[in-house]
């Protein structure tokens, strides 16, 4: 039998309790809901929408190993996704998928951990790969362009 991580949400929006670190909170709702990973998960998924005017590199210019973050969203404080990953799990590839010129910011739980992705091989769709300490992590998916609104799939693998 194939295991799974849970999904909450879908288009409602979901909650989270408070998870504070020092000063810094991470998001209690999320546009999209919330991804929960266990180890031995296979595959999750959730869908959005994105497009918005909020420059994404306000929330951070670079990464942890330097990529520039990319895109556009509709909201700084509210993210489209948590992901809570607990301990024990493995690496983990996020993918969107929309084919379209996407982007994914990911911050991890003490906020200064970020990891950014824009084109993966010969696709325009994000992808970020890894390992990823236990913990929650607030994603937007993001639109290359300013105003560019269109469906999107995230998936969550284990690698």
């Amino acid at each position: 039998m194939e295991r799974v991580g849970r999904l909450s949400g879908g288009l409602a929006i979901a909650s989270l309790a408070l998870g504070v670190i020092g000063s810094a909170a991470i998001a209690q709702t999320a546009t999209y809901g919330t991804l929960a990973l266990e180890p031995g998960f296979t595959k999750v998924q959730a869908s959005g929408s994105t497009g918005g005017t909020m420059d994404l590199p306000r929330i951070a210019n670079r990464d942890r190993d330097g990529q520039r973050c990319l895109g556009y969203s509709r909201d700084y404080q509210m993210p489209d996704h948590l992901i809570t990953i607990a301990p024990g799990t493995g690496p983990i590839t996020l993918k969107v998928e929309s084919g379209k010129d996407s982007t994914l910011l990911v911050r991890g739980p003490n906020q200064s951990t970020i990891r950014c992705g824009d084109d993966t091989e010969t696709s325009k769709d994000a992808s970020i790969s890894g390992s990823f300490e236990a913990g929650t992590y607030e994603v937007w998916v993001g639109s290359l362009q300013a105003g560019d609104r269109f469906r999107y799939r995230l998936t969550v693998e284990e690698q």
